[in-house]
């Protein structure tokens, strides 16, 4: 499915991680590939795990206490009709801020990344972070300031490289599906994936990703076996996305 854009007209699919666990200036522009310690980034802690969260390119990692990487994401990628894609890396430096706000969950923060225009849209990615809650809110926002109508084919606002969910060997993985019904979410069986869970009894871990559809966007999480190279058949961790199409 293809989505168009209006001139002004925003998408913004919803996202969520929860963890069982700023004046507005210029990030510089930064490698995919940089060290977590050369970055500049926002860091939320619950428990015994905190998610590191690059102010460059809105990449992430969940660690633990004792510096194990349980989970990390790529940052953003949106893809538009005839290929062409748009990621971090090739906007240049985003302007980040921080704002507080008060809903019916509490009160607050929003984290922002607002990067520079390019192929008519304006793209932005910010994390909700709560005081009362164990979980985070991540939103990919695409504005289109062109005069004619831009052709989406999907958002993806995490995208989780090979093994990027490394902690499996003992953790029990499982999956839930709501679709939108009547402007509500309503449990489906046979729809999408919308909320994937990690829980190590062991270590005393649980990682949750979900989505939430709003609109007409048919969103999903999509995270898969990650293939060893040396051994077809080993648990290596997992990978994917999750992705507005």
């Amino acid at each position: 499915m293809k989505y168009a854009l209006q001139m002004n007209h925003t998408l913004r699919p919803i996202y969520a991680i929860s963890l069982f666990a700023l004046a507005i200036c210029a990030a510089a522009t930064v490698a995919a590939d940089t060290p977590w310690a050369l970055r500049n980034r926002f860091s939320f802690s619950a428990d015994h795990t905190t998610l590191e969260y690059a102010e460059d390119t809105g990449a992430w990692r969940v660690q633990t206490n004792a510096g194990e990487t349980l989970a990390e994401s790529q940052g953003f990628l949106v893809t538009l009709e005839g290929g062409e894609t748009l990621q971090a890396e090739m906007l240049g430096a985003p302007t980040t801020t921080r704002e507080s706000f008060t809903n019916r969950f509490g009160k607050g923060s929003y984290y922002i990344l607002r990067f520079p225009a390019s192929s008519g849209l304006v793209i932005e990615h910010r994390i909700a972070a709560f005081k009362q809650w164990p979980f985070l809110l991540m939103r990919l926002s695409v504005t289109n300031i062109a005069a004619t109508p831009i052709y989406l084919l999907s958002l993806a606002p995490v995208r989780v490289p090979a093994r990027g969910i490394a902690r499996t060997w003992d953790a029990i993985q499982s999956t839930k599906s709501l679709q939108r019904r009547g402007g509500y979410p309503a449990y489906s069986p046979d729809g999408p994936k919308t909320l994937a869970t990690f829980h190590d009894p062991a270590a005393k871990h649980t990682l949750a990703l979900g989505v939430l559809p709003v609109e007409k966007a048919a969103s999903e999480v999509d995270l898969r076996r990650s293939q060893d190279p040396k051994d077809a058949t080993a648990r290596a961790g997992w990978e994917g996305t999750i992705a507005t199409r």
